[in-house]
Formats: C-alpha cells, sequence, structure tokens
C-alpha cells in the first residue's frame, strides 16, 4: 500500500538512504484505502449480479466477448452445479488475456476457449461459418469505447473528403442490421455482438454499460427503439 511506502521511506531515511518519496499524508492514504475497497466491492456485487440473472444452468456455452481476466467467466461458472459448463471467451489486449488463461488453469477450468483479439472486427468464436451461439452472455465491454470499429475501415471506401465510414455491409455478420453505432462510442456495438451471439432458443444475456445507452439519441435511439 502506499502508506506502508511511506513508513518504509522514513524508515529508510534514518539510514541516510533515500527510497522513495510519498505522494500521500496518513489521512490521504485512508480516504484512498476507503474509495478503492468501496469499488472493489462494487466491481464484485455487480459481477455477482450478472452472474446470477443469467441463471447458468449445467451443460450451457457461457461467453464473455470481452472477458479481461476471466473474473466473470468464473463468476458464472461458479453458479453450475458440479461446473458442468463450457467457457468460452476473446480478450483485445494480450498481457491480459494471458492472465486470464492462467485465471482459467488456476481455478481448474482446463478446456476454457479463450481468444486473443478484436471481438468486433475480427471474433473467433466461429462455427459452421457464422458467430457461435452461446446458452450463456456475460460483459463489462469497455465503457463508450472509441473509434470501436477501426478493424473494419479497412475494407471501407472513403468519401469525397477522403473520410472513412463504418456500414453494417462491412460486417460479415450481420450485426449491425440494426444500426451502426457512433465511431466515438462503442457500446451498442458490444451489445448488438452479444444478442447475435445469443441462442435462439435459450438464450439469456446480462451486461454492464454506462447509464448513456439509456437516453443517448442520434444512431444510438435508433438502434434501442429497434431492439425494444
Amino acid at each position: 500500500s502506499l502508506y506502508l511506502c511511506e513508513k518504509q521511506a522514513v524508515s529508510a531515511e534514518k539510514r541516510e538512504v533515500f527510497y522513495y518519496q510519498p505522494i500521500l499524508t496518513r489521512r490521504e492514504y485512508q480516504e484512498w484505502s476507503t474509495r478503492n475497497l468501496i469499488d472493489k466491492a462494487y466491481r464484485g456485487s455487480a459481477r455477482d449480479l450478472v452472474a446470477s440473472l443469467v441463471e447458468p444452468r449445467e451443460n450451457d456455452r457461457i461467453y464473455d466477448p470481452t472477458c479481461g481476466s476471466g473474473g466473470l467467466l468464473l463468476k458464472a461458472y461458479k453458479k453450475v452445479p458440479g461446473g458442468k459448463a463450457a467457457l468460452y471467451g476473446q480478450e483485445l489486449n494480450a498481457q491480459t488475456w494471458a492472465l486470464c488463461t492462467m485465471n482459467m488453469f488456476l481455478h481448474g477450468v482446463d478446456d476454457a476457449r479463450i481468444w486473443q483479439g478484436d471481438t468486433l472486427s475480427n471474433p473467433q468464436n466461429i462455427e459452421n461459418d457464422g458467430l457461435m451461439t452461446f446458452q450463456v452472455v456475460v460483459a463489462n465491454p469497455p465503457f463508450s469505447l472509441d473509434k470501436w470499429d477501426s478493424g473494419f475501415l479497412a475494407d471501407a471506401e472513403a468519401d469525397s473528403k477522403g473520410k472513412k465510414k463504418m456500414s453494417a455491409e462491412l460486417d460479415p455478420y450481420h450485426r449491425f442490421n440494426c444500426g451502426v453505432p457512433p465511431t466515438s462510442k462503442g457500446d451498442y456495438a458490444f451489445v448488438l455482438h452479444m444478442l447475435s451471439s445469443l441462442d435462439d432458443q435459450n438464450g439469456r444475456m446480462a451486461v454492464v454499460l454506462p447509464h448513456g445507452v439509456l437516453f443517448r439519441g442520434a444512431s444510438e435511439g435508433q438502434i434501442r427503439r429497434r431492439l425494444v
């Protein structure tokens, strides 16, 4: 902790050796620590809520398209009696993907299929030349991701000003037929991907999103109306 580092620095100064310049007072550290604990508790309770809402069952395929280090996947997995479920995920960041792979191993999930790459422009959980479908889809994607469509633009045609723009036709998996989210906010891009990955007969989905998805207009408003 930052406060303990400060105490070590004070001890080191007595030996006329300088290791660390403290940046927090004791009171500032206590306030920071309290906020950090509240934040961790919130994240933990949110994961528990998401995992409970989807009611994972035996033999379900459970998927997280932005799985991070795998915490939400494991929360859902632990809701299944006897652990009889298959886990699937994808993570863009290579280091986080490696942590997720290790996390699965440490929790005894040796057969989880966790891919590394851009879920939106290059989904890896593919079956019969289409998106694999799942009984359970959960996610806490990056909020309002800017330039989420950058992976699609290599095949886009430039307009008269030389700018390339995302269109539904650029997606071979037809996820954006309800509308294309704005480049600056990728929230609905992840939602549409998740919906396209749901099992038609028994799919359940839960996702954590910023509250702006409930009232922002323009293309997001159109997508929201079509989904409802």
